[in-house]
């Protein structure tokens, strides 16, 4: 495969990337909502809304787990997304004591450039785009 991204490919990840989108936003509707607390940027804890995903009756890991609830639920998903799902967090979901883990992860990688969007893209959500308005101000 190419290392550059060719018009196919481009649309692909277009398409892909609503696809997703939607997928991901039907999934957590079938989490629980919740009220927990984080740090904001002055240090000071404050309560925020999210979600809470039990792991009691699935114990797994949430990449997999979302894969397989998506599949199970009928929806059909490529590898590439497959696999941009399960290794969405990046090296922080490997596990260093797993060989296979990391080669998993690699191969991915190098695979499918979905995979690294993906990364980037929860990278951006979770450190910009999860902030409030007030929050960015403070910058």
């Amino acid at each position: 495969m190419e290392n550059e991204l060719t018009p196919i490919l481009i649309s692909r990840i277009e398409n892909s990337s609503n696809v997703f989108s939607k997928k991901i936003k039907e999934r957590i509707n079938k989490d629980k909502s919740c009220r927990h607390q984080r740090k904001n940027n002055v240090g000071q804890w404050e309560d925020v809304e999210g979600y809470s995903v039990s792991y009691k009756n699935f114990p797994m890991g949430h990449g997999e787990k979302s894969v397989i609830l998506l599949l199970c639920n009928g929806l059909s998903l490529y590898d590439d997304e497959m696999l941009a799902i399960r290794w969405h967090m990046g090296a922080w979901g490997i596990n260093m004591n797993s060989f296979e883990d990391q080669r998993c992860y690699d191969t991915s990688r190098k695979l499918y450039p979905l995979v690294s969007i993906i990364q980037a893209a929860d990278g951006l959500a979770a450190s910009i785009l999860e902030r409030t308005g007030a929050e960015m101000d403070e910058l």
